[in-house]
């Protein structure tokens, strides 16, 4: 439904020797009807139920129904507020696939609410959400890699999740094969863009800003402590390095810059060991300067494409929970009681409180959750549903240059991160087109009905813009 829009909804079984087995799509509110009802059966079925971990349970219902009518209630489908601001959206001869042409929003967003304060009801999950005032950065830093980790605590963040384990070797559990540093034979498959670390706040809930000075010559340097959980950049420290490149780099630093060393009496470029000239391998480095550190084993047994890791992935976590029932509340003018369940996050974070009211709060829950869900895939979705992805998603992709300059008098023959023997650059720049050409177009909405399945059904009608 959040790609689509209205589908299908089918609740009866087919028979051999139907006339036909076409089916028109439903209305969008339909659909949101169907999943509530499936929603509410299941909780009900499952209420006192103890099954394995992974399996469906009372929560996840629970969860999954506040996830669809905060959908339901966000402004892409309210079509009166749709069609102000898409043209394409406003020529849809069918709105009612795509929306709700009726009814009053308000009240969808009460549903949502009261549909989120039902999860956060429910006793034994949540994690660290109990502090009245900020974490330490130490604390932090662990709180948010517990719930990663779904360690010490942090997995009773998770409603439902897909699990790993080594007797299975699924690729589910080679995320750090994927996304590492190719100075750590990885792949760098996944990759932070530099919009992406822009909008991780500095400790004191300020905004990073590079026309700042102090946060140009020092852009890594005390910031959200999710920040540090989330994302590996130059001269961060990480896992020892495989045994062929280890007296490369004895103290195990990420390396995506350029820097000078000493050779005899002159000063040589060399390029860092997690770059895309990388001495170790030079074809699979990060474009951007950047790679994840979020849902990737700490542990130094797990380094390269020979060993696997026992991460689980979050489908649905008990925190989304809590950003769907803040939001419901700003839009309801509720700002007190969204501030109260923002700030349960943010000091566990080690951030301190929000302090805003109306709009304001509203761009602040938004990147709240930006940083605080990265990667649980539902940026696309929220920057979508909030009509903000012309600004957000259609934005070039980025990255970062980092170059280390030997001071005066130092001499350096291998290269680590040091501030006392270099100065240091930061350069953002943009993608090479070539690479990633990224541009929003309003179609984009909702992705486009499959020919093969139009050619299949003759009664479903195409997504506006296709």
């Amino acid at each position: 439904m959040r790609y689509y829009g209205g589908f299908p909804v089918v609740e009866r079984p087919y028979e051999l020797g139907e006339a036909d087995y076409l089916a028109e799509r439903s209305t969008f509110e339909q659909c949101v009807n169907a999943i509530v009802k499936d929603c509410d059966e299941a909780a009900t079925l499952l209420n006192g139920k103890s099954l394995a971990a992974g399996r469906a349970n009372r929560a996840a219902a629970l969860a999954l129904k506040a996830r669809i009518l905060t959908y339901a209630a966000s402004d892409l489908h309210d079509m009166t507020k749709a069609k102000a601001k898409s043209t394409v959206l406003a020529s849809f001869s069918k709105p009612e696939l795509v929306g709700y042409t009726s009814g009053s929003q308000a009240d969808r967003w009460q549903k949502a609410k009261d549909a989120a304060k039902a999860v956060l009801d429910l006793s034994g999950y949540g994690y660290a959400l109990t502090l009245s005032a900020p974490a330490s950065k130490d604390d932090g830093f662990n709180n948010y890699h517990n719930i990663a980790m779904a360690r010490n605590g942090g997995e009773k963040e998770l409603l439902m999740a897909r699990y790993f384990i080594n007797a299975k070797q699924e690729d589910g559990g080679r995320q750090g094969l994927f996304n590492g540093p190719n100075g750590y034979h990885n792949w760098a498959g996944n990759t932070p863009i530099q919009l992406m670390v822009d909008d991780y706040e500095m400790m004191d809930g300020s905004k990073f800003d590079w026309s700042k000075a102090e946060h140009a010559a020092k852009p890594y340097d005390n910031r959200d402590p999710r920040f540090y959980a989330s994302i590996l950049y130059d001269g961060s420290n990480w896992k020892p390095r495989t045994a062929d490149v280890a007296a490369k780099d004895p103290v195990n630093q990420i390396q995506t810059g350029t820097y000078e060393i000493t050779s005899g009496s002159s000063k040589v470029p060399v390029f860092g060991l997690d770059t895309r000239k990388s001495s170790v391998e030079d074809w699979n480095g990060s474009y951007t300067g950047y790679y994840v550190r979020k849902f990737v084993d700490p542990n130094p047994a797990i380094v390269d494409q020979n060993t696997w890791q026992q991460i689980p992935w979050p489908v649905l976590r008990y925190t989304e929970a809590v950003f769907n029932y803040a939001e419901a509340c700003i839009e309801l003018g509720q700002d007190a009681e969204a501030r109260t369940w923002l700030n349960k996050i943010r000091f566990r974070s080690g951030m301190p409180a929000l302090t805003e009211s109306g709009d304001a709060l509203r761009q602040r829950l938004r990147n709240e959750k930006r940083v605080e869900m990265y990667l649980e895939e539902q940026r696309y979705h929220d920057t979508r549903r909030w009509m903000i992805a012309p600004t957000t998603l259609g934005r070039k992709a980025n990255g970062i240059n980092v170059t280390g300059t030997l001071k005066a008098g130092k001499t350096v023959t291998l290269y680590k991160y040091d501030p006392t023997s270099y100065d240091y650059t930061y350069k953002v720049f943009e993608i090479d087109p070539g690479k990633e050409n990224r541009a929003w177009l309003d179609k984009m909405y909702y992705l486009p009905i499959h020919r093969d399945e139009m050619n299949r059904n003759s009664k479903l009608v195409q997504n506006p813009g296709y």
